[in-house]
Parts: C-alpha cells; sequence; structure tokens
C-alpha cells in the first residue's frame, strides 16, 4: 500500500503565510471571507485501504474426460464452450466384441449358477432343486450314486429342457430363415420352423419336447420333399450338476414336468469337498469378470465428470479411440479463481480470508466479490518492479470464461466510524503530518509585526507580514492512520466539525507560497 502524494513544506509557518499572502487585497482589511480559501470539515465515516493488482481469470478446477474403454466414437454430443451438468452424456462409443463377450460370460455365469443352485449350495442344503420349470431329460443318476462319479461320466446328472422346445439340423440346402417345414419323428408329424441357417446348416425348431434326446427326426418341405435327416436336442438345456454326496434319493423320472423349486433328489450329509471349493472360486470369479465386462460397456458411455465448461474436444464420429484417450476438457463453472499480481510495496499486507472487489474488462458495469486463498512465494521481476502472483476464489456467474483480464482492490484494512479529512489536506514537516485549520475573523484581528522585525520600521506591516505572524497557532498537528484514495483517517489532532484549509495543486494560493519560497 503506497502513500498518497503529499505536499512536503520545509516550514509550516512559511506555508501558512504564503497562502494567505495570495488571498490579500492589496492593503485592504484583512478578514477571513476576503481569503477566498478553499475549505473541508471533518468528518466521522468509514475507511478501507485497498491493494490494487491486475491479472487473469482461470477456471478453479479443470478435470480431463479420459477413455475408460476404447471403441468407434458413434456420436459426440457436445463442442468446445458448450456447458454441461455433471454426469452429462459427453460421447457414445460402440464395440460389438465386448457386447459378445459380455453375452457368452453371462451365459457361463448363468449356467455355473444354475450347477450350484441345483446341488443345493446357495442355502447348504442336502436336498437338491429343479433350478427353472420345465421337462426332465436323460436323468443319469440314481439312488446310491456317488455324484462326483456320476458327474465324471456323463457331464450332468440330468437335463430340464427349459423351453419345451427340440432342435434339428439339417443340410440348408434351399431352406431359409423363417420358413415353415415338417419334422417327421416316431410316426408323428410336427410343424416347424427354420430358425437359423449358417455354415451351410439350418438349425429347425418344434414346439414339443416329449421326445427323447438323440432320437431321428425327417426335416421335409411342406411339399412332401424330404431335406435331410438329424438327431432331435434339447433346445434349451439347463444342466444339473453336483459336486459332492451321495444321492439318497431320486424324486423324478424322465420325462417329468417340474416347476422352479421342485426337488430333484436328496443326497447324504458329508464334507464338502474340495471340488465344492473349486467350483465355488470358479463362481466368484466368473462374476467379477461379468461385472468388469459389463463396466467396460457402461464405459462407452462418457460423462461429465464435474460441471462446467466443455473445452479441447478431440473425438469426431466415426473414429476410433483406444482407451486413455483425452477426450476433452472440462472447466469448472460453479467456482473461478483470480491470480492478481501484486507490487512487492504491498504484498506483505495481503493475508488469507480477506475480501477484494473484481473486475472483469469483458464484463463491463459488473463486480464480484473474492476471498484471498494465498500469496504465491516466487515473485516475477519486470524492471526495477517485483510483483507476485495472489490467488482468490469467487463465484462463478453467467459470462465468465477463463483468461479474461481482470483487476482488483483487496482491503488489507479498515476503520468504521472515524475521523477523516481530506487528503489534500495533509502536510508534512519532516515525518509529522499538519493541517492548516481555517483562520476566523479573530485570529486576523490578533496579527501583528514588531517594529524591529519589519523591512522599514517607520512603515505600517504589509498584510504579508501580519498573516505570516499569525500562521504558527494556525497549523496543527495530527496522527493519521489509513491513508485510502481521497481521504484520510485522523487518529489525534481534530475533532468532528472542524475546517481545514485544502492545499491543491494549480491553486493559485498554493502557487503564490510556492513562488515566495523560491525568492
Amino acid at each position: 500500500m503506497k502513500k498518497k502524494g503529499i505536499a512536503i513544506i520545509a516550514v509550516a509557518a512559511v506555508a501558512a503565510a504564503a497562502l494567505l499572502y495570495g488571498a490579500t487585497r492589496g492593503g485592504g482589511t484583512l478578514t477571513a471571507a476576503s481569503l477566498n480559501l478553499e475549505g473541508a470539515q471533518v468528518t466521522r465515516g468509514d475507511i478501507s485501504a485497498t491493494v490494487h493488482g491486475t491479472g487473469t481469470l482461470e477456471a478453479c478446477e479443470e478435470r480431463d474426460v479420459y477413455l475408460q474403454t476404447g471403441g468407434r466414437v458413434e456420436t459426440v454430443w457436445v463442442e468446445d464452450g458448450d456447458a454441461v451438468e455433471a454426469g452429462q452424456l459427453l460421447f457414445t462409443l460402440e464395440d460389438e466384441d465386448l457386447r459378445d463377450q459380455l453375452r457368452a460370460q453371462e451365459d457361463e455365469l448363468y449356467q455355473l449358477e444354475l450347477e450350484l443352485s441345483a446341488a443345493g449350495i446357495r442355502d447348504g442344503s442336502t436336498t437338491v432343486r429343479a433350478p427353472v420349470g420345465g421337462r426332465v431329460k436323460a436323468l443319469r443318476i440314481a439312488e446310491g450314486d456317488d455324484l462326483e462319479t456320476v458327474q465324471g461320466q456323463y457331464g450332468a446328472l440330468m437335463v430340464i429342457s427349459s423351453d419345451g422346445r427340440m432342435n434339428v439340423t439339417v443340410p440348408a440346402q434351399a431352406l431359409e430363415a423363417g420358413q415353415e417345414v415338417r419334422v417327421h419323428v416316431d410316426g408323428k408329424v410336427e410343424e416347424g420352423t427354420v430358425t437359423s441357417v449358417a455354415d451351410g446348416q439350418a438349425v429347425v425348431t418344434i414346439r414339443n419336447d416329449e421326445y427323447a434326446a438323440s432320437e431321428t427326426a425327417s426335416v421335409r418341405l411342406t411339399s412332401g420333399e424330404e431335406v435331410g435327416m438329424g438327431a432331435l436336442e434339447v433346445s434349451k438345456p439347463v444342466r444339473v450338476t453336483g459336486v459332492s454326496g451321495i444321492v439318497r434319493r431320486v424324486s423324478v423320472e424322465e420325462g417329468d414336468e417340474v416347476d422352479a423349486g421342485d426337488t430333484l433328489f436328496t443326497l447324504e450329509s458329508g464334507p464338502v469337498s474340495l471340488t465344492l471349493e473349486e467350483r465355488l472360486l470358479e463362481l466368484e470369479q466368473k462374476r467379477r469378470d461379468v461385472e468388469a465386462v459389463r463396466r467396460d460397456i457402461e464405459n462407452l458411455q462418457v460423462r461429465a465428470p464435474i460441471a462446467g465448461t466443455v473445452d479441447a474436444v478431440a473425438l469426431h464420429e466415426g473414429m476410433s479411440a483406444q482407451a486413455g484417450t483425452v477426450a476433452a476438457t472440462v472447466l469448472d463453472a460453479t467456482r473461478m479463481k483470480v491470480r492478481l499480481a501484486v507490487d512487492e510495496l504491498d504484498i506483505a499486507s495481503v493475508q488469507p480470508g480477506q475480501t477484494a472487489q473484481v473486475k472483469l474488462d469483458a464484463l463491463p458495469g459488473h463486480t464480484y466479490q473474492a476471498v484471498v486463498d494465498r500469496v504465491l512465494p516466487l515473485g516475477e521481476r519486470t524492471g526495477e518492479i517485483t510483483r507476485y502472483d495472489v490467488l482468490l476464489y469467487m463465484d462463478g456467474q453467467d459470462g465468465m470464461l477463463p483468461q479474461m483480464s481482470a483487476s482488483g482492490d483487496i482491503e488489507v484494512d479498515s476503520a468504521q466510524g472515524t475521523l477523516l479529512v481530506p487528503v489534500a489536506a495533509l502536510q508534512t514537516v519532516g515525518e509529522d503530518y499538519y493541517v492548516m485549520r481555517m483562520p476566523t475573523d479573530a485570529d486576523l484581528a490578533g496579527a501583528s509585526v514588531p517594529r524591529s522585525q519589519r523591512a522599514n520600521p517607520f512603515a505600517q506591516p504589509d498584510d504579508a507580514a501580519l498573516l505570516q505572524s499569525i500562521a504558527p497557532q494556525l497549523m496543527t498537528p495530527v496522527q493519521v492512520g489509513l491513508v485510502a484514495g481521497e481521504q484520510a483517517q485522523i487518529l489525534s489532532g481534530l475533532s468532528e466539525g472542524d475546517e481545514v484549509v485544502l492545499v491543491r495543486s494549480g491553486n493559485s494560493l498554493l502557487d503564490t507560497m510556492m513562488s515566495m519560497r523560491s525568492m
């Protein structure tokens, strides 16, 4: 905080006489009214000392948007300068291989969960129940069987047809997906539909799962022409497996229809085998694998990490992007940072927590309140002046953008209800401050010059000599506190309502004083 310019007068009495001399009227009667001095009253009010700085507006926080999953950019939803909310969609990517991988792993997980559920693992029960509703097919167990032995021999304890359908695969020839055909099996004719055609083979589905698996079926066109023959298979099999235990009782027979939760068989109680532990670990790992792929697919939807303004969009539709690519940057719009450069002579008075009034060149007519966060310790020297950066924070407002030019006044001290005078009333003698009290008629009436001090002892003293004689009683020493703008705080020496003389550059009285000092 620099001191304001204050006229330095070596001898107060000479200054006062000079001011008054310039106000005489050529030997006429000297009165207070005839002086025509510019004055001001001592008032009481508030004063704030500020430090000025200039700089730029910055985003309080910048967050780069990284791609967590690579893929082809399908849609770019934003462009530079767009305002976004936290979580708002910025980009949409696509990766069909990833979706195929998820479907395959979900199928594997589903099958594993069904196997362990059927084995009674979930509730620790020795009763094995149907994991789904359907028809029992390929029943491989009987009372007294060891589950591990049967499982090792057949790969499943039984199969449940879960959708009531069976398939047969034949040479495709001229068949097309969706085409209606006739399927002849065990002396019966079933209505069939070509459900898929690939690699020269056609899969035909019938809506009846009462036939034995592997039974031969003949597929014919509606005209009666035979297309081919093949073995029937369960369309959507759910394999019931086991890992440990001896079968005590089997509750179903092959061909029975069951509902989900129906008892299939009961096991003798026994310790959990090493195979069971391995299957449980496999289940947990498969769940983690599925969850990881799901997260990757979710990350194909790229969203804003914070609310703010989008900058530096680096993707365009149709391009391929790898995981780890910086797709864009989001600048926080809710809080802004102001970086002000402050002169080294003022920086010691700046402290965290002080408030400041900030203006932006791009938004004239607006003033914003900011708070000092810290002073950066490394200054930058330009010529003979060193400046230090002060960081302030304030709420974001409409129209604010990073890199806007800013200026601010930081309030470093203040006083309320204190005595104030214009800075133009202050004069200095050495390190002491004085003001000239406005002279009254009584002051002027008592003015006299001893004969010994007159230039001509036989002549009447001139007005200047008379004024000089009362100058010491008009000069009042004062103690000055804060100085801000055109106002100065008076700590002692004056009272509210006192009138003082203003000394301004260009004033005829001041000019007269200066000319007398140079003689």
